[in-house]
């Protein structure tokens, strides 16, 4: 299971002595990663069964920036 979100904001301003624009801009996304445990028997003895804990992780990045336009 997965959940994400991202916020995202900027404008756009007119830049002196150029045919174009400045656009500056912020964002930031957090996402958390969920997973369940799992377990499986081996019937025949043979030791292949598999035994997973349940896990989870969560990641924050930012991004801060300006680009022309």
């Amino acid at each position: 299971m997965s959940f994400a979100g991202k916020l995202e904001s900027g404008y756009r301003s007119a830049v002196p002595l150029s045919a174009g624009a400045m656009a500056h801009y912020a964002a930031i996304q957090r996402q958390s990663f969920r997973t369940a445990n799992y377990s499986e028997t081996d019937l025949t003895g043979g030791g292949l069964g598999l035994n997973f804990n349940a896990m989870s992780a969560t990641d924050t990045r930012s991004d801060l920036g300006a680009r022309s336009a």
